[in-house]
């Protein structure tokens, strides 16, 4: 029970990771189109993992991708704990694989994020007002011109 545990929390682990990535992407395009199609970008990570040969039958640049790839650890200490029972290096291994993860994609939201209208965001935080975006909540953070509850910003203010 305490391995299905372990294997739950590496997928849900792994999922806010893959988050922060069409997140990051999101922030820094603006653009629906580039966030859909940054999940198609991670997707073939999977491949290059050993998720269907275990790492030690790995050969050539295929080797080397996987060992870099952190789906890889994940991967292997799921399977490790499914097939085999607990192995507690290898779930390390897959937590701080996550970790990684999440900590890079998070800080790249938070650099793009922080590139986005500062002046914007400071007048409304003076204004008391919540900053929202063209009063549409699919709305693109680059396109559509910012709003203060309704005290709209002309778009070349909004750095458009």
């Amino acid at each position: 029970m305490l391995g299905l545990l372990a294997v739950v929390g590496l997928a849900v682990a792994l999922g806010i990771g893959f988050a922060g990535f069409t997140v990051s992407a999101a922030l820094g395009s603006g653009s629906a189109a580039v966030t859909q199609a940054a999940s198609f970008i991670f997707f073939p990570l999977t491949f290059l993992t050993a998720s269907f040969v275990p790492l030690e039958l790995l050969d050539g640049w295929l080797s080397v991708a996987a060992k870099f790839n952190p789906i890889t650890y994940v991967l292997v200490a799921m399977r490790n704990t499914l097939s085999t029972g607990w192995d507690a290096t290898a779930l390390w291994q897959g937590f701080l694989a996550c970790l990684l993860l999440g900590i890079a994609m998070y800080a790249l939201c938070s650099l793009w994020f922080a590139g986005k209208d500062a002046a914007h965001m400071e007048s409304c935080l003076h204004s008391g007002a919540p900053p929202l975006l063209d009063g549409d909540p699919w709305g693109s953070v680059k396109s559509a011109p910012f709003f203060c509850l309704g005290k709209v910003r002309p778009p070349n203010q909004a750095g458009t």
